[in-house]
């Protein structure tokens, strides 16, 4: 019999891993899911999804340029799933090529976790030092030039601004009523949001270069964190702040689970945002005019 899929949750949690698009994109897969198995066997994708039905997975260099071949060809799921398990899975891993870049494009991986049970702590999925190690050796193996782990609520508090501007942009204003607005941004204070939606369009500027916004959990590169400015991040007053060896920083805004629904979360983050004031940073780089072009492309490829 074969297992059921679960519901979507109402919001989900995951590791986002982002780099330069490159043509080795297969070896820096391979090296992330063996890099998965070794670190732990709660980690090790086994497991590839094709909708209802699932075939074991072995993180060879030659089974991802498999699976990537197949869905370049439209053959099995796009985009390329791994799991832990086939039933309840604590990790799985998506990859996608993301071409909505000021150049080029970039390679996205997200890591989803369970949502069935807390991130943390002695019930949770990890530690929270494990779960820096994790992210520190993922960021390594993938190659990312920046990572973030956020949940989905934050995302849509810190979009809620540029979203509803290029929406704006593309409709006549008979129309702008309709434009959705996501439950969290209706139930948290506006003031709130707009400091923490304090930023501009990610296609606009280069996410390799600056950081698109502040989420629970970041590692910024070495030449994002010059970007911004070494002093500047360090002082910034984050709840946790280590070096990466590959010169980067691990920025956490607090150690303890973060929750998109508690105020004072989004007040330490929001306060992270008032400091470093990433809008003007990313505007002195920017082009406005692309991110509208990008968004017609967006529509027109839907």
């Amino acid at each position: 019999m074969q297992a059921k899929r679960p519901e979507p949750p109402l919001f989900h949690r995951s590791l986002n891993l982002l780099r330069r698009a490159s043509k080795d994109i297969t070896h820096r897969l391979a090296d992330l899911v063996r890099t998965s198995a070794l670190f732990s066997e709660r980690t090790a994708f086994r497991v590839r999804s094709l909708g209802m039905r699932y075939e074991d997975f072995d993180g060879s260099a030659t089974s991802i340029k498999h699976t990537l071949d197949q869905a370049a060809n439209g053959i099995g799921d796009t985009p390329f799933v791994l799991g832990t398990t086939r039933e309840n899975p604590a990790l799985t891993l998506v990859y996608y090529r993301d071409p909505r870049a000021v150049q080029g494009s970039y390679d996205r991986v997200e890591i989803y976790f369970d949502l069935s049970r807390p991130l943390l702590g002695d019930s949770g999925l990890f530690a929270f030092e494990d779960l820096m190690k994790y992210i520190a050796v993922s960021v390594d193996a993938f190659d990312a030039a920046t990572a973030t782990v956020h949940d989905s609520r934050l995302f849509e508090l810190v979009a809620s601004t540029y979203t509803r501007e290029t929406s704006m942009q593309s409709l006549p204003p008979i129309e702008h009523k309709y434009i959705p607005v996501p439950e969290i941004v209706d139930i948290t204070a506006p003031e709130l949001v707009h400091r923490l939606s304090h930023v501009r369009h990610p296609a606009t500027f280069d996410l390799t270069e600056i950081p698109s916004a502040i989420f629970w959990m970041n590692y910024w590169s070495s030449k994002q964190v010059q970007t911004v400015g070494v002093d500047r991040v360090r002082k910034a007053g984050w709840g946790f702040l280590a070096e990466h060896p590959r010169g980067g920083l691990m920025l956490v805004s607090q150690r303890e689970e973060f929750d998109a629904l508690n105020g004072k979360h989004l007040e330490t983050i929001a306060e992270l945002m008032d400091r470093l004031d990433l809008y003007s940073i990313q505007s002195s780089k920017s082009d406005a005019s692309l991110c509208a072009r990008h968004f017609d492309l967006i529509i027109e490829q839907r």
